[in-house]
């Protein structure tokens, strides 16, 4: 099974959004570390501590992505129905003015002790005035990164070859090495 875009039943309106490859990669990611922290919960946590340095492996974490239509972070990652973070995807889009500081504030409003907003990305920050201090930026070949520990780590073949699909994907999209130069 390969990680295919398909908008047959999505709304007109819509294909463009679900054609982005922003929107797929988030999607995928999601994705995989929802499914990694069902079925192997220490390598999906591995990967969670990297994008937020948050270790506690007992807790019942749940990953969520967005509505097409809604102008939220593409995902968000709850524990015991608490929200902890907001992962913001983008490779070939630019981020909006003051996109990430709105989420950092609309994460900061909720009681929880652990928030943090992450931005993942290609090879490069533009628009480097839109995103704030305390906003963690991680790289696509980072994740790719990741993904091979996790690989590595993985103790079912169907999870093996989950995580190896996404980075084949990333590996095609040339965001699985840092860009030089």
């Amino acid at each position: 099974m390969e990680l295919q875009k398909s908008s047959s039943s999505v709304p007109p309106e819509y294909e463009d959004l679900l054609a982005s490859d922003d929107n797929y990669l988030a999607y995928a990611l999601a994705f995989i570390l929802d499914w990694l922290l069902q079925r192997e919960p220490s390598v999906g946590f591995q990967i969670l501590h990297q994008l937020y340095a948050y270790n506690n492996t007992g807790e019942d974490i749940r990953i969520s992505t967005r509505a097409l239509s809604q102008r939220i972070p593409d995902i968000r990652v709850f524990s015991q129905g608490k929200l902890l973070m907001y992962i913001e995807v983008t490779s070939d889009s630019e981020l909006g003015c003051h996109q990430l500081a709105r989420y950092k504030e609309t994460l900061n409003s909720y009681c929880e002790d652990i928030k943090s907003v992450v931005l993942l990305t290609g090879f490069s920050f533009r628009n480097d005035e839109n995103v704030p201090l305390g906003i963690k930026r991680v790289r696509w070949f980072e994740i790719y990164k990741l993904l091979a520990h996790a690989s590595t780590e993985a103790q079912d073949p169907l999870d093996k070859y989950l995580v190896q699909q996404l980075m084949s994907i990333l590996r095609d999209k040339n965001l699985a090495i840092e860009k030089v130069g």
